[in-house]
C-alpha cells in the first residue's frame, strides 16, 4: 500500500504585483527590507520585473535605496518608504 504524503500545494497567481502592493508590503516602518523579504511579503519570488519596479519606483521617490557589500563579492539591496525617514 502506497504512503499518501500530504504536502502544500503550489499557489498560483493570476493578478500582477503593483506599485501599491509594493509598497503597502513595505508598510510606515522605518526599518530597512530587503529584496527577499518583500517578496516573501508579497507571496513571490524576486524576479527581473519585481526588482525593475522596485528600482522604478526608486527613480520616482517613492522608496529609498541602500546597497551593502557582502564578504562573498555580492551586492545586498534594502528599501524602505520615503515615509521611513
Amino acid at each position: 500500500m502506497k504512503k499518501h504524503v500530504e504536502k502544500q500545494q503550489t499557489m498560483f497567481y493570476t493578478a500582477a504585483v503593483t506599485d501599491e502592493d509594493v509598497l503597502l508590503a513595505l508598510g510606515k516602518s522605518e526599518d530597512w527590507v530587503s529584496r527577499r523579504q518583500i517578496a516573501e511579503r508579497l507571496w513571490r519570488k524576486v524576479t527581473p520585473s519585481l526588482v525593475t519596479r522596485l528600482e522604478r519606483l526608486v527613480g520616482e521617490g517613492k522608496l529609498e535605496k541602500h546597497s551593502i557589500d557582502l564578504p562573498n563579492h555580492q551586492v545586498m539591496f534594502w528599501y524602505r518608504g520615503q515615509q521611513g525617514k
